[in-house]
């Protein structure tokens, strides 16, 4: 007896690993660019590629701007830091327009240079409004003791090697060589 042909499932969901738009290649883990509808930039994980209804789509996990999450921004969060967070959204995938690279917080600190596409996070921001990890946590330094901004100049002891802000231990560019005052 022949098989009846079946029929399409409507609504069924086909994933996929990667996709292609505008000759630029995009993976599952690619930090990207999303163009929102209000025509703001934002970025985000991409964490699965799928078809759902004749439509392409993306399930993203956020990555918070400081100015997404600080009212007044705090002297320590640096011009290319992001936050993680624990925000998915599906976006379709024609609002995916760039890659950005986003490098460990302490690799990010002793580059010479990073270009605009490179971002650092250090932290998540939890769906309760607190940092993880906290901030008690944060890499510190000088003799302040504040949490390390990287935009900040900062000046390294030819003895410790430990970085310290100029303003703080009154470094003159002039020497050759600078001891911290803790040698």
């Amino acid at each position: 007896m022949p098989k009846r042909p079946t029929k399409p499932v409507v609504g069924k969901t086909k994933y996929f690993t990667s996709l292609v738009m505008d000759e630029e290649k995009y993976f599952l883990g690619d930090s990207v660019r999303v163009n929102e509808k209000s025509d703001d930039e934002r970025y985000a994980n991409i964490c699965k590629i799928f078809k759902k209804n004749n439509e392409y789509l993306a399930l993203v996990r956020w990555h918070l701007k400081p100015t997404e999450v600080f009212e007044e921004l705090p002297e320590f969060i640096g011009e290319a830091e992001l936050f993680d967070s624990e925000s998915y959204q599906v976006v379709p995938v024609e609002s995916i327009y760039d890659k950005i690279y986003i490098i460990p917080f302490e690799k990010y600190f002793q580059a010479e240079t990073v270009d605009t596409d490179t971002f650092y996070i250090r932290a998540t921001y939890q769906k309760t409004q607190t940092f993880k990890p906290d901030f008690a946590f944060w890499p510190r330094n000088c003799l302040c003791q504040k949490i390390i901004n990287p935009d900040l100049e900062f000046v390294r002891c030819d003895s410790c090697e430990d970085l310290f802000h100029s303003e703080c231990v009154g470094y003159e560019p002039t020497l050759d060589v600078w001891v911290c005052p803790n040698h």
